[in-house]
């Protein structure tokens, strides 16, 4: 009988680990340098198609709902679930569409002329590729999902665990080691630890980074998984945009949150509407929402930055983190930095274990 070798264990459990790790180094070079480019995400949009976000200054803006019937006048094979508000004069209005019926989508997203409700701009969510109307829109998808849907986001949730698993390696061998090579690399694996977990939010979010964070404190359930347990249905759509722009506005008032409604939508799948009080991104936590019944008009939920349970409060750190808008700019840059590094540490990886392969089988 062959007597046990814990020495033989723990090499074959690095080997094994070490050959996870390569096995999705690709998918990090691809994370880090999407990655590098979403967090200037509108900045490079908007320089790639300027005529996308720029109008001419004329007459103020319509309200929500008249741009939305506007643009479904002009494309009625078309209905709009989502539009963003301009943030400020000179800019235009954003809506995102889907079909009605079987149609097929030519272009799903419009920009229009928020004075006269004029479409200026369009295009189809993440069509491929490098074209200057899809660039910015197609590598998001990359980076979310490879563009592979439910197996890409697995796929990239998981490189993330494995880039995490390897950062606590880096970190626990520089607090035992305590020499300068090791304390360099555990500082370096800090920050890129710190992405990682923000990653796992990002794509395997309700199935494990929820779970695990539910374990140390309750993580509140967001308004679909609350109305994905309902029962009873969810009633009949009976409010109009108007109407729940109306309720909204009056009900953001109250609660000190501003008259200032900058992006609306209605889920149809749900029959609910969904309301940020503020323009989009801005630095920090994000703005506040609140999700209003579609039959009824009560309030169903909202999102409430800075408050919570601790897991909530943890939870609502993670996008603007991952997308480097907590701090504004410097953060941006702090987060197109570290994704070049995941890039750059990844592809040395596998360039070294090229090396390695060469050495031992030449």
């Amino acid at each position: 009988m062959t007597a046990f070798d814990p020495a033989k264990i723990i090499r074959l459990a690095r080997m094994s680990a070490y050959g996870v790790w390569l096995l999705f180094t690709p998918l990090l070079v691809i994370a880090g340098l999407t990655g590098a480019i979403q967090a200037f995400y509108y900045e490079i949009d908007e320089a790639l198609n300027p005529g996308f976000y720029n109008v001419p200054v004329t007459t103020p803006a319509l309200p929500a709902p008249e741009l939305i019937a506007r643009l479904e006048a002009v494309h009625p094979e078309l209905k709009v679930w989502y539009i963003q508000s301009p943030s400020r004069p000179g800019r235009t209005a954003m809506m995102t569409t889907e079909p009605r019926g079987n149609n097929t989508l030519t272009n799903d997203t419009f920009y229009v002329d928020p004075a006269t409700g004029k479409e200026v701009g369009a295009r189809l969510w993440g069509e491929c590729c490098l074209e200057r109307k899809n660039f910015t829109n197609w590598t998001y998808e990359v980076h979310h999902s490879l563009t592979s849907g439910e197996i890409g986001r697995w796929l990239m949730g998981l490189a993330a665990l494995a880039g995490g698993a390897a950062c606590l390696v880096y970190i626990v061998r520089g607090a035992r080691r305590r020499d300068r090579r090791s304390l360099t690399g555990a500082a370096i694996a800090l920050p890129l630890l710190v992405i990682a977990v923000t990653s796992v939010d990002m794509n395997l979010a309700d199935e494990v980074f929820k779970p695990v964070v539910s374990v140390f404190s309750k993580v509140s359930p967001d308004v679909y998984t609350v109305r994905g347990r309902m029962t009873g249905g969810f009633g009949e759509r009976r409010l109009s945009y108007a109407d729940a722009l109306r309720i909204g506005t009056a009900e953001g008032q109250r609660r000190g949150y501003g008259d200032t409604v900058g992006e609306l939508y209605y889920s149809y799948g749900y029959n609910f509407y969904g309301m940020a009080y503020g323009y989009r991104d801005p630095a920090g936590l994000g703005n506040q929402w609140l999700y209003f019944d579609g039959a009824t008009g009560q309030v169903i939920g909202g999102r409430f930055p800075g408050e919570g349970t601790a897991g909530d409060r943890f939870t609502q750190f993670q996008l603007p983190i991952h997308s480097g808008r907590l701090g504004g700019m410097w953060t941006k840059t702090l987060i197109c930095l570290l994704g070049l590094l995941i890039a750059g540490i990844a592809a040395a990886s596998l360039i070294q274990a090229g090396w390695r392969l060469k050495k031992r089988f030449a």
